[in-house]
């Protein structure tokens, strides 16, 4: 049955990318097939009976999950569709990463009900903020064709010219900030005030506590600098790109490592 979610998901993704503007309403349609069959993925990915599997394909997975939502919503809003071009190409990529590396399976016997929803808010954190960097790199490039105005259009230079303005590009990257924002920090309130539920004892700073922290100050710092300094532009995007580094550094990359490189389980 989740072999079949994968290939519905990633059909429908693919059919997605390579329609034309012109079929916006067939585009929303199968854009949330695609997005609930991409649900069902993830359901079955993560939530075996008893057990927690967790690894990077599978956070790369909810990370384009989340986007490809968030590009559902804000299109009734906004002409989103040179982000429709990247983002559903990414989403079956992430799809085939999920499946050909599973991860481990952690056993959630004797473990607190708190445990399940700690992974679940910081995988969200994770997800909404993964997105945040990739918007922050497409604000740049787009802003770096402005400047050279090329005249070579491509699949990217095509996809760019498709975007919203700057402006609403980068209302949309605070918006997500925010809520990626809201979500860290429950992920670090969770780890902070339950850590001897969830893992048997006090929190011990390892990388994922340092790296985690020291990006939750980074979008923090962020999040001030916009409302009381007026951050923006290329200052909005260094610190977001920087937040998201030591994120991935965080978990995502040290678990690559562990189960790809190493073939070790879940540490």
């Amino acid at each position: 049955m989740q072999t079949y979610f994968f290939l519905v998901a990633a059909l429908l993704y693919t059919v997605c990318a390579v329609l034309p503007l012109s079929r916006g309403r067939l585009i929303a349609g199968l854009t949330g097939a695609a997005w609930l069959a991409h649900a069902a993925t993830l359901w079955f990915d993560l939530m075996a009976p008893g057990t927690l599997r967790f690894g990077f394909s599978a956070m790369l997975s909810a990370a384009l999950w989340v986007s490809v939502g968030a590009y559902w919503i804000e299109n009734r809003n906004f002409s989103l569709d040179g982000l429709r071009r990247m983002v559903m190409p990414s989403a079956v990529i992430a799809i085939g990463l999920a499946w050909a590396f599973p991860g481990s399976q952690v056993s959630m016997e004797g473990k607190s009900a708190v445990f399940g929803w700690h992974i679940a808010v910081a995988v969200l954190a994770y997800s909404t903020l993964t997105i945040a960097a990739f918007h922050a790199v497409l604000m740049a490039l787009q802003e770096s064709r402005l400047h050279t105005r090329s005249e070579s259009r491509g699949f990217i230079g095509t996809a760019l010219d498709q975007l919203p303005a700057l402006l609403t590009m980068e209302k949309l990257l605070f918006r997500m900030i925010g809520l990626g924002f809201i979500l860290l920090s429950l992920t670090v309130l969770s780890g902070i005030v339950f850590s001897e539920q969830l893992f048997g004892k006090a929190l011990n700073w390892d990388h994922k506590s340092v790296f985690t922290m020291l990006s939750w100050l980074l979008f923090a710092s962020l999040l001030a600098g916009r409302r009381f300094r007026g951050w923006r532009g290329k200052t909005a995007l260094s610190f977001t790109l920087a937040g998201f580094a030591t994120l991935l550094l965080a978990y995502v990359g040290s678990r690559f490592v562990l189960e790809v490189v190493l073939h070790r389980g879940f540490a």
